[in-house]
């Protein structure tokens, strides 16, 4: 028996060059810990830790939550990143476990060949057993937003990120311990205000998409 599911796969890029695993492992339970909070109403079964420690695995309710999580876990892990796949397929649920480590499938293998694809490719997000235009458009738009985060350095990021939460530069400028100024300077480079107007567009705009589907 099986039943079509969403399911996100999340894999550390290059964790071999992690200096501190310990330290690593426990910050990478932390952003687990902490999407499945933020994000609640956006799983299925939570992301949780998949074929060792730098794999992870959740089951979602839509896509259209997909860029949400996804730049959360990043924003938790920096500087680490991650490399994601967004698979649309069947799993065997013969098994009602609630363990998504216990659980197997066609779309449990589609989405570690897509991953093997896109690493390949050096791309940050692939989507696999979904061909409709409105996939490739989610591709397309979520490899162009991660692409251009990647560009950043890790004190631009945090600028942004923080950013992103105020929505204020002085704020921001004030909570950080800059200038108003250096903020400004930050968004200007980085084109920090358009990205996070582009965004929230693609949230909404995969939210409605993808709403019946």
């Amino acid at each position: 028996m099986s039943k079509s599911i969403c399911l996100l796969l999340g894999d550390v890029i290059n964790s071999r060059g992690i200096k501190n695993r310990k330290q690593f492992e426990k910050k990478f339970q932390a952003a687990l810990e902490e999407i499945a909070r933020r994000h609640k109403d956006a799983f299925t079964l939570p992301v949780k830790q998949w074929k060792g420690i730098d794999e992870i695995a959740g089951l979602i309710k839509t896509p259209g939550d997909i860029y949400k999580i996804i730049t959360t876990m990043n924003e938790l892990l920096d500087p680490e990143q991650m490399r994601f796949v967004m698979a649309v397929g069947q799993i065997d649920v013969s098994s009602k476990s609630k363990d998504i480590s216990l659980l197997d499938g066609p779309v449990f293998h589609e989405a570690a060949m897509k991953m093997g694809e896109i690493k390949k490719e050096k791309w940050l997000f692939g989507v696999a057993g979904d061909g409709s235009l409105e996939a490739k458009a989610l591709h397309v738009q979520v490899n162009s937003l991660l692409l251009i985060r990647a560009g950043w350095t890790e004190k631009q990021r945090k600028i942004y990120y923080l950013y992103a939460k105020n929505e204020n530069q002085e704020k921001t400028g004030k909570q950080l311990k800059i200038t108003q100024q250096s903020v400004s300077k930050t968004l200007r480079l980085t084109a920090g205000t358009q990205v996070l107007n582009l965004e929230n567009k693609l949230t909404e705009w995969a939210n409605a998409v993808f709403a019946n589907r």
